[in-house]
């Protein structure tokens, strides 16, 4: 009976010690399609190959999603983006991706793309920003994502007043007078030839 258990542990020892390496090759497979995106426009496809890559190796993993479909959409591939989004959003632990947010909005712009109704991924992503800001108001990143989703939602001005309502302090007064001046330049067509995220 002992040696059976000692069997049944070395067995169950293996398969995880399988997934701990085939999640660390995954890992390794993402970071250098970053290191090929870093390398420039040529370099897409390879980061493409990479995010595939570590998709394979661990479909769990979110972060290789959210690398594919900012590269997709970055190749001007809309419907691959969104479908890469879609898959993503189907993982059930996709609530405590920090990213999740991010993804949504690179569906959202695929969507506006191609055409297709995207106020649903922008609102879900809003959502979300708006309650890191009511945790943290001085959350930089939340502050400037939710004033890209109200341009990309023709709410710009809208934008505008958001920033305007935030009570400026030492910490946050550069912040806001840059995020301003980027609202106020912020051009969706433009953006939509050529989107770049995360930044």
């Amino acid at each position: 009976m002992i040696m059976k258990y000692m069997q049944l542990a070395l067995v169950a020892l293996m398969v995880f010690s399988c997934k701990s390496q085939e999640a660390k090759d995954a890992e390794a497979a993402c970071q250098l399609g970053i290191e090929a995106l870093e390398q420039g426009e040529a370099k897409y496809r390879d980061a493409i190959r990479f995010f595939n890559q570590a998709i394979e190796l661990n479909p769990d993993a979110l972060l290789p999603y959210y690398w594919l479909a900012n590269t997709q959409n970055m190749l001007n591939e809309p419907k691959k983006a969104l479908a890469t989004v879609e898959t993503a959003m189907g993982n059930p632990s996709i609530d405590k991706f920090d990213l999740k947010p991010n993804l949504l909005v690179i569906a959202g712009v695929s969507a506006l793309k191609t055409k297709q109704e995207s106020n649903e991924y922008f609102n879900e992503a809003l959502e979300i920003y708006e309650h890191r800001i009511e945790l943290d108001p001085n959350n930089f990143d939340a502050l400037m994502q939710k004033c890209v989703i109200l341009c990309y939602m023709n709410r710009k001005n809208e934008a505008l007043q958001f920033i305007d309502e935030i009570p400026k302090n030492a910490e946050n007064q550069g912040f806001l007078s840059e995020l301003n001046a980027k609202v106020n330049a912020f051009n969706t067509d433009s953006l939509l030839n050529n989107p770049i995220f995360g930044n």
